[in-house]
């Protein structure tokens, strides 16, 4: 009985049409733990959006991975502006890994294909 009510309880807390104002509000949440421990895209975000907002898995997988575009962003500028990132290594890291993912970019389609988009 417990459990049903509990359900229901937990079925209209979510939003379901989010406004500007909720995405916000995750987000910020996000950033401030993102920020904080390292750790906010894949774990924060992509379960509030699934949670809260009914977005798939794989929206909410594909949002998160934009997410993460600012907070590498910011974090490698605040390691930057204390002279911590060796510009050489990160270039020779950074061009054969992006070459790998471009050149293998086409087996994402098979695992899309595998949830039928």
């Amino acid at each position: 009985m417990m459990r049903g009510k509990l359900s229901s309880f937990i079925s209209h807390a979510f939003v379901r049409q989010p406004s500007i104002l909720h995405k916000a509000s995750v987000g910020l949440g996000s950033g401030i733990i993102q920020g904080m421990t390292g750790v906010g895209g894949g774990i924060v975000l992509t379960t509030a959006m699934t949670r809260m907002f009914a977005t798939t898995q794989l929206q909410a997988t594909g949002t998160s991975l934009a997410f993460k575009i600012t907070g590498n962003i910011s974090a490698a500028a605040t390691f930057a502006g204390s002279g911590l990132v060796d510009y050489t290594s990160a270039f020779w890291i950074g061009m054969p890994a992006f070459i790998g993912v471009i050149r293998h970019q086409k087996n994402k389609d098979s695992v899309v294909s595998c949830y039928n988009l």
